[in-house]
């Protein structure tokens, strides 16, 4: 599903270029605490790369947080104002993934569309651009530890960046 390799930077670029046009659609996928929705906030950061989105058109909704009314219903109301919108629904599956792209993908709509997964099948179909945000590597991990958490050792701070195989939020939670 994800052949190509690319830095963050020239992840989060490309996910603002295809953001930047109405109806585009990008999924963004990977495990739990690799910094998925961190990475959503990054694009309407304009200290992180080129081209920030505007913070004023972006509308969020975690489906963890029992969404009401249902990010289908209001995707479709969205559609009906006529108004340039981006959305990002975070915990969302392939499924409803398909439905929000095909609502916003209709002719003369003016949303675009991100949704976050952090489980990610092979079969999944989806019609839009998917991006994978991998772990991070050792080195990035154990720069963080020791800036964050200075007291620890760094044979304890070595032993953490092993335990968490890339995962920040693991290497936080043994950290602390």
């Amino acid at each position: 599903i994800y052949p190509h390799k690319l830095k963050l930077i020239d992840g989060i670029n490309q996910i603002r270029n295809s953001l930047s046009i109405p109806q585009k659609s990008v999924r963004l996928a990977g495990l739990s605490g690799v910094g998925k929705t961190r990475l959503a906030q990054a694009l309407f950061d304009d200290t992180i790369g080129t081209n920030a989105l505007s913070k004023e058109m972006v509308i969020y909704g975690d489906i963890g947080d029992k969404l009401f009314p249902d990010p289908v219903t209001f995707i479709q109301q969205l559609n009906q104002l006529n108004q340039r919108i981006i959305v990002i629904v975070d915990n969302c599956e392939a499924n409803m993934h398909n439905k929000l792209t095909e609502i916003c993908q209709r002719e003369y709509s003016k949303i675009s569309l991100m949704t976050i997964e952090y489980e990610v099948k092979e079969d999944d179909n989806v019609d839009s651009n998917n991006y994978y945000l991998g772990t991070t590597t050792d080195k990035v991990l154990e720069e963080l530890l020791k800036r964050d958490f200075e007291k620890i050792a760094d044979r304890n701070i070595d032993t953490i960046v092993k335990c968490s195989d890339g995962n920040f939020r693991i290497a936080i939670y043994l950290a602390k």
